[in-house]
């Protein structure tokens, strides 16, 4: 492990102890910490998609859909990002949130095409959003 990677994973870690504590502005912090340990060209590894996630979720639970939407787009570029469910997931939410209720079905059905039911665990009101594509799915 490369002294960056130890540093990132403490802030992450860290980062992650205040976002499950509700405290998202010192979470922002860490992650935004977290994301500057990680060497140029920061897209090209694969922590980036963890750091800017989870400053993604800060800002949407601190209601800030735009701030948390830009980052979720650079995440798409980052490895992984642009099959991720969670990623996925997220973008669909904000887009509802946002009131844009046909881009929130398609983010909502590739989190669906990505990683299956579990990841719509108590979000109930994203899968009533996309229950025709699910439920043409699970015919086949």
């Amino acid at each position: 492990m490369k002294p960056w990677q130890h540093l990132f994973q403490t802030a992450m870690a860290d980062g992650e102890t205040y976002f499950n504590a509700g405290e998202y502005h010192r979470a922002r912090l860490l992650f935004q910490e977290a994301y500057e340990r990680i060497p140029e060209p920061q897209r090209n590894y694969a922590e980036s998609t963890q750091a800017l996630s989870g400053l993604a979720d800060c800002f949407y639970y601190l209601e800030n859909y735009e701030k948390a939407k830009g980052l979720l787009d650079d995440v798409l570029f980052c490895p992984g990002g642009a099959a991720s469910p969670t990623v996925r997931l997220r973008r669909g939410q904000i887009f509802f949130k946002t009131g844009d209720v046909e881009k929130a079905k398609m983010e909502l059905t590739a989190a669906y095409l990505n990683g299956g039911m579990a990841v719509f665990h108590n979000e109930e009101e994203c899968m009533r959003l996309i229950a025709n594509v699910i439920e043409g799915y699970e015919r086949r």
